[in-house]
């Protein structure tokens, strides 16, 4: 069997510019680990512009590349997927489907070879991140089996994903029982439906502040004196690297189990998880006396319609944000501290499920990973 290299410009063409206008078709985003889905899936609400006239439209096997190429933000539309993506996106029709299975264009052009390459040449060509120029990215070396080769190993590929997907949904629904279990024991929080006794946050926990430490004190790695530092990106990216620096005052220390509040961006999400001293973009909501629980705020913090009442009191500007204040004022109900407890040792069991379930979605990625090579390599 012979596989030729070829470049992807001789693959792909740049595809017509088709606007949304009136169109009647559902909003697609490209995600990280399922391509290209309707936007719903992912964000549970439209986070688009409401004006997609601008938009451009995806025909069924079209290339679609993203803004950030680097997280993989890039892929084949399927046989039967149209959409309208952001104008921001730039598509690219495929030249010839008899001799390219458009599937195997998506399995690789998203395989860690592929992706290190954009990356490599972005770096040095470009000022905006995930940014490539035209060229280079036309330039990917893409090696081309025969025909049936090619869906051998796209069907292959395509089945070693399913199982990192069924993963995937797992750990999404163990996140969606927490929230069931909560309001299945004390009830929806804003309503009150159980009567519970209603305190303001602010007369039950106390708030502390994150510190502000200039990059230039910033360390890669650990050193004598220095200690991890927290930002939002620890919490909210799985791939963030950790960064260390002079250790400050204790009262910026925060332990896996203090709950933290995201003050700007994401404003009002709660995050935890990492021991160490925590940015001033962030602060650390404690229980002031002995009738609160941290799992149980913690769970209460993160349902939808809590955060909704934090943002809806957030300051209004270009990045939504939230102080003190606004978070001390919030109401909510304060069941007794026994029923919370319980609740908490439910939780853990959950926890237990989800950190074995995330054992198996590494292990699968791993798998995943040396599966491409050997395909692309023609070693399957």
């Amino acid at each position: 069997m012979t596989t030729k290299q070829v470049k992807l410009g001789d693959l792909v063409s740049a595809a017509r510019v088709e606007r949304a206008g009136n169109l009647d078709l559902p909003i697609l985003s490209m995600t990280r680990s399922g391509g290209l889905v309707p936007q719903d899936s992912v964000f549970k609400k439209q986070i688009a512009s409401r004006d997609l006239s601008k938009y451009r439209v995806v025909r069924p096997n079209q290339l679609v590349v993203g803004i950030h190429i680097d997280e993989g933000a890039l892929g084949v539309s399927g046989d039967d997927q149209a959409g309208v993506v952001s104008p921001a996106y730039t598509l690219w029709d495929l030249l010839d489907t008899n001799s390219l299975h458009p599937d195997y264009l998506h399995r690789y052009i998203r395989s860690p070879k592929a992706i290190s390459y954009f990356i490599a040449n972005y770096r040095q060509t470009a000022e905006r991140r995930g940014k490539i120029p035209r060229d280079k990215f036309l330039d990917l070396d893409v090696p081309l089996p025969p025909l049936p080769e090619q869906r051998r190993i796209a069907a292959i590929l395509d089945q070693a994903d399913a199982l990192r997907a069924k993963r995937r949904e797992a750990l999404a629904q163990l996140d969606s029982l927490t929230q069931s279990i909560f309001i299945e024991m004390f009830g929806d929080p804003v309503t009150n439906p159980k009567r519970w006794e209603v305190k303001t946050l602010g007369e039950v926990t106390n708030f502390s502040q994150g510190v502000q430490i200039g990059l230039e004190y910033h360390k890669e790695y650990p050193a004598d004196g220095f200690s991890r530092f927290l930002r939002i990106s620890d919490y909210t990216k799985a791939d963030s690297e950790p960064r260390f620096v002079p250790t400050p005052h204790t009262k910026y220390y925060a332990t896996s189990d203090d709950v933290i509040m995201i003050r700007y961006g994401e404003a009002g999400r709660v995050v935890r998880g990492f021991d160490g001293y925590i940015a001033n973009n962030l602060f650390k909501i404690s229980p002031s006396g002995n009738n609160l629980d941290n799992t149980f705020l913690f769970t209460l913090l993160g349902l939808p319609k809590v955060n909704d009442l934090l943002r809806s009191g957030s300051a209004t500007t270009s990045m939504p944000q939230v102080n003190h204040k606004v978070v001390g004022q919030l109401s909510i109900p304060i069941p007794p501290i026994d029923l919370q407890k319980s609740f908490t040792a439910i939780i853990e069991s959950v926890e237990k499920q989800k950190v074995k379930l995330s054992t198996q979605l590494d292990e699968l990625g791993t798998f995943f990973a040396s599966l491409q090579h050997r395909a692309f390599r023609g070693e399957l």
